[in-house]
């Protein structure tokens, strides 16, 4: 067990921290921007006139992106699903809404670079992971991004050995359900209560205070003006404002 400082607060008998990825661990707006223009322009290619709706529905608006967002928070399956609906709302039929979308989706794959080697790792992050594992605190990783994204971006940053648990969307039951984060707990060998959450987005919030975690912090790094996040027990702006003490 350990204590940890975050902001003005202390945290003692932590056993665990659960992180968030894109947003928190990895600097991901550039790649998500770039992802969410190519999928807009796919599907327009396939279902003129869905650009610009799509667009705002991604909350991508000249060229930046809304970190509460779909792009920005939502699975790739809630992103694709909310696309399909655009083309239905055009008078597609729904199973071809699908099917354009999964296409245009697909398409716009192929035209992106590997997620891993295009998100940066917080530099700050490095000394906080060696932090807590000198400090025998365990540490997961639980994502609306899939599993094999996770861990080919902690295998690309040299991080897999300092994650003891990770957890994308392909895990049942998925974030934000709180039953995810006592999934992940229970994997750890943790009680909710001696754990905290890092996270840049109310989802990643509401599910460590639904699972009773001893803290649900908001971290602002990750995202351009982004200055609050609902449900949290604070907000940090840096990484030098959380620390093993």
């Amino acid at each position: 067990m350990a204590t940890l400082r975050c902001g003005p607060r202390l945290y003692s008998n932590i056993e665990a921290v659960l992180f968030d990825k894109d947003g928190t661990l990895a600097d991901s707006a550039p790649y998500l921007i770039q992802l969410g223009q190519h999928r807009a322009q796919a599907l327009e290619a396939q279902a003129p006139g869905v650009e610009s709706s799509l667009l705002r529905a991604f909350g991508l608006q000249g060229g930046q992106l809304n970190p509460a967002g779909l792009l920005a928070v939502a699975s790739r399956a809630q992103t694709q699903t909310a696309a399909a609906a655009l083309v239905a709302a055009m008078g597609y039929d729904w199973h071809g809404a699908i099917a354009i979308a999964q296409a245009a989706f697909e398409a716009a794959d192929t035209q992106m670079p590997r997620k891993a080697e295009s998100t940066t790792l917080f530099p700050e992050a490095r000394p906080l992971l060696a932090q807590l594992a000198q400090a025998q605190v365990k540490v997961g990783v639980i994502s609306a991004d899939v599993t094999a994204n996770i861990d080919d971006f902690l295998g690309h940053h040299g991080l897999t050995e300092q994650v003891a648990l990770v957890w994308g969307n392909d895990c049942h039951p998925a974030k934000p359900d709180p039953l995810a984060y006592v999934a992940v707990c229970e994997m750890l060998g943790v009680a909710p209560a001696q754990t905290l959450m890092l996270g840049d987005a109310a989802g990643d919030l509401s599910m460590a205070t639904g699972a009773g975690a001893a803290g649900a912090i908001g971290v602002l790094w990750g995202w351009e003006g982004l200055g609050a996040i609902a449900g949290a027990d604070l907000l940090l702006h840096y990484w030098h404002e959380l620390e093993v003490v």
